[in-house]
């Protein structure tokens, strides 16, 4: 993940964090990803979900 440090991964992942990685050129972007908008990537520990 090139917009990370590993030790910022590191951190993450020893402590069960998760990371939405999204764009901040689309005005709007911010305030979707806080009030829990799906948008990006969630990179976190947890398995991955496929939707069907």
């Amino acid at each position: 993940l090139a917009v990370m440090d590993a030790s910022a991964l590191s951190m993450a992942r020893d402590n069960k964090k998760r990371i939405r990685v999204f764009g901040l050129e689309e005005p709007g972007n911010v305030t979707r990803a806080l009030v829990g908008d799906e948008i990006g990537t969630l990179v976190s520990t947890a398995e991955s979900r496929v939707a069907e």
